[in-house]
């Protein structure tokens, strides 16, 4: 069984931090763009879905680029805000809670999200 890139695409330019990247502009301009992290979420969903079954499996050898990706997102975030102060809000709760668990599904294969149709978060002063 093969591995379904098709998410690799938006995957790559983000985890590889390209210009107008949700993790660029994070580290680069101390900015949290909600529609950027919107998108790189829905991407890693996306690309859990479509790959469960490899996730499941516990002999799947895994691409190394998104590999690393995963794992950096799954601890940059959090350590990057940290003074920021925003992360005791429910927003920055629920944002930190939606990074831990896409990791976890792709490192574990345990869909924590136990099939749900991804929706974006918004925090309330974008609603």
């Amino acid at each position: 069984m093969n591995w379904n890139m098709g998410w690799a695409e938006s995957l790559r330019f983000e985890f590889e931090a390209h210009e107008g990247s949700f993790l660029l502009e994070l580290r680069c301009g101390l900015n949290w763009d909600e529609a950027k992290f919107n998108a790189l979420c829905e991407s890693m969903w996306g690309f859990c879905v479509q790959n469960r079954a490899l996730l499941d499996d516990r002999e799947a050898s895994v691409v190394r680029w998104i590999a690393d990706g995963f794992y950096y997102f799954s601890w940059f975030p959090r350590s990057w805000t940290s003074e920021w102060g925003w992360r005791e809000t429910p927003y920055g709760m629920e944002a930190i809670e939606r990074i831990e668990n896409l990791c976890w599904w792709f490192f574990t294969g345990d869909d924590p999200f136990r099939g749900q149709e991804f929706q974006p978060i918004f925090s309330i002063q974008s609603t």
